[in-house]
C-alpha cells in the first residue's frame, strides 16, 4: 500500500492516493529541527517554523502533499537559519546578506521574504551596521576616515547615512591616530632619508584613507633630521665604489647614489666634504 520515495535527500514515506498518516511523535533535534515519527515507523525531517506553521504538535496527522510541501521548505528554512547564524558572528549589510544568499538556489521570492524577515526583526539595520563598522576601523584597525567613507559605499550603504556617520567621527581621535601610527612608522624606518621617507609615508597612509595634507603636516612635526643616516649611507657607497672609480669620478657617482636615495644636495656636499677633511 505504501511506496518510499527519496525527496531532497530525505526518505518520505506516504500513501498513493493521499491517505492521511498519523504522527507518532516529535523528536527536537539540535539547532532548529525536528523529527516527526510517523505510526508506520517513517521519519520526516522539519524545521520549528513549519512545526508551527502547520501545527503539527497539536494536528497529529500528516498527509502526502503536506509532506512533499514541508520537503520543499526545509532549504528555505535552513538557508534562513544559516544566514541568522552568519550574522550572529557580527553585524552585517544588506549587501553583504545579498551576497550570501545568492550561493543558495532560492527562488527570488523567497529571498526577498528572508531580507524582509530579518529587517523587521533587527536583524539587517545598515544604519547601525554602519556606526559599529565605522567605530571598529576606527579604533581597532589602522583605517582612515576616507577608507571608512568608501567601504561603506562599497557595501551600498545609503548615502545619507554615510554623511550622519562621518559627520560623528572625532577629528581628534583621528590625529592622534594618525600620529601614533606615524611616529612608529618613523621610528622602523630611520635608514631612509627624510624627502623618500615622507613620499613612502604619504602614499602608505592615503591608501589608509587619511589625508596627504594632515599627513605631511604631522610628519613635519615628527621627523627628526638624523646624519648618521646620510653618513652610513655615505661609508656604504663609498666602499662599494672606491674600488672602480677615482677621487672625483667617486665623488660624482656617490652624489647621483645618494640623490636617488632621496638626499638634498647640501646634505650630499655637507657629508662629502665632512669625509674629506
Amino acid at each position: 500500500m505504501y511506496r518510499r520515495r527519496v525527496v531532497n535527500k530525505t526518505n518520505v514515506c506516504y500513501n498513493e492516493i493521499g491517505e492521511i498518516m498519523k504522527i507518532n511523535h516529535i523528536k527536537k533535534m539540535s539547532g532548529a529541527k525536528y523529527k516527526i515519527i510517523l505510526m508506520n515507523g517513517e521519519e520526516l525531517i522539519a524545521y520549528e517554523d513549519s512545526i508551527l506553521k502547520y501545527n503539527l504538535l497539536y494536528k497529529k496527522e500528516i498527509d502526502a502533499e503536506l509532506q512533499l510541501l514541508i520537503q520543499k521548505e526545509n532549504l528555505y528554512y535552513e538557508v534562513y537559519h544559516k544566514v541568522v547564524k552568519y550574522i550572529m558572528t557580527k553585524l552585517r549589510s544588506k549587501k553583504e546578506i545579498e551576497v550570501y544568499l545568492n550561493k543558495y538556489p532560492l527562488e527570488e521570492k523567497e529571498k526577498e521574504n528572508i531580507l524582509e524577515k530579518l529587517k523587521q526583526i533587527g536583524l539587517i539595520n545598515d544604519e547601525k551596521y554602519a556606526k559599529a563598522f565605522a567605530m571598529d576601523r576606527l579604533h581597532l584597525g589602522n583605517d582612515g576616515p576616507n577608507k571608512i567613507r568608501s567601504e561603506l559605499e562599497q557595501n551600498q550603504i545609503d548615502s545619507v547615512i554615510i554623511e550622519e556617520v562621518m559627520a560623528s567621527i572625532d577629528e581628534t581621535v583621528v590625529l592622534e591616530k594618525l600620529k601614533r601610527l606615524l611616529s612608529k612608522k618613523i621610528k622602523q624606518n630611520r635608514k631612509y632619508s627624510e624627502y623618500y621617507l615622507k613620499q613612502k609615508m604619504v602614499t602608505e597612509f592615503v591608501n589608509l584613507g587619511f589625508s596627504r595634507e594632515q599627513i605631511i603636516s604631522l610628519f613635519d612635526e615628527l621627523f627628526q633630521k638624523n646624519d648618521a643616516v646620510i653618513e652610513q649611507e655615505y661609508r656604504k657607497l663609498k666602499m662599494k665604489l672606491e674600488k672602480k672609480y677615482q677621487k672625483e669620478q667617486l665623488n660624482y657617482q656617490i652624489r647621483q647614489k645618494l640623490y636617488q636615495k632621496g638626499f638634498t644636495k647640501e646634505e650630499i656636499e655637507e657629508v662629502i666634504e665632512k669625509s674629506n677633511d
